[in-house]
């Protein structure tokens, strides 16, 4: 049995974190503070089964020899300037290659936790397609189409993120609670 426990990444301020230690109360006051106006503030929230999508993500990427993407792998963190576009990079390297070949189905026992494995390359290929960045993300199933192309529309959401927070000069709080 695994946890459906969401993700959270937007944009900040530099100001609002000056003079305060980046905690987990310290984020969720300023995501209470934040959530009513969240489209507004780009809060976005992505929800898998024990964090498949970012643990896909992270796999994929070290398949297609990318890096730059490890802090999906962390619980709490401020990416900054440079760190925002250094994932900018990774990030639109992995989609140039999710959406120029869709990856291929490995036998290994280890696939079995990476969703689109299980998905014929054209399904995978139609829930690329059809993917889109979005503010909410937590498909009802965690496998199958519905499952994937949440998988797409988060890396596509991060992407947005990622983009908006450059634009508009601005980090980026990547917040992943534990059960």
């Amino acid at each position: 049995m695994g946890h459906n426990i969401p993700t959270f990444f937007f944009p900040v301020h530099e100001q609002e974190l000056q003079g305060s230690e980046l905690t987990e109360e310290f984020v969720q006051h300023l995501l209470g503070s934040k959530f009513e106006a969240r489209f507004d503030e780009g809060i976005r929230e992505v929800s898998s089964r024990d964090w498949w999508y970012q643990e896909t993500a992270l796999e994929l990427a070290r398949r297609l020899n990318i890096s730059g993407l490890d802090f999906l792998s962390g619980e709490l963190l401020i990416l900054d300037k440079a760190d925002l576009s250094s994932a900018r990079n990774s990030l639109d390297q992995l989609l140039a290659g999710i959406s120029s070949q869709i990856m291929d189905r490995g036998e290994d026992p280890q696939d079995m936790h990476i969703g689109i494995t299980q998905l014929s390359n054209v399904d995978s290929s139609l829930a690329f397609e059809q993917s889109s960045p979005a503010f909410v993300i937590n498909p009802p199933i965690d496998s199958g189409f519905e499952a994937v192309r949440g998988f797409y529309s988060f890396l596509k959401s991060l992407s947005a993120a990622i983009d908006s927070a450059l634009e508009k000069d601005l980090h980026l709080i990547y917040y992943r609670p534990q059960p």
